[in-house]
């Protein structure tokens, strides 16, 4: 199960002490300005956004 997303662009892709990155793992972040959004999580716009998509495979 994935348990982390990484920030694409992020100086710190290169650096990781597990070697856990990997490009399937790696998501662009938009900046939002969105109100609305912001406000349902709690947060100050403009506020960053990805979109994932997470898929769940039979072990059968």
């Amino acid at each position: 199960m994935t348990t982390h997303i990484f920030v694409g662009g992020s100086p710190y892709l290169g650096s990781d002490s597990v070697f856990g990155v990997k490009e399937s793992l790696i998501a662009d972040f938009a900046v939002v300005d969105d109100g609305d959004m912001a406000a349902e999580h709690g947060m100050p716009v403009p506020v960053r956004h990805a979109h994932v998509e997470l898929r769940l495979r039979s072990a059968r």
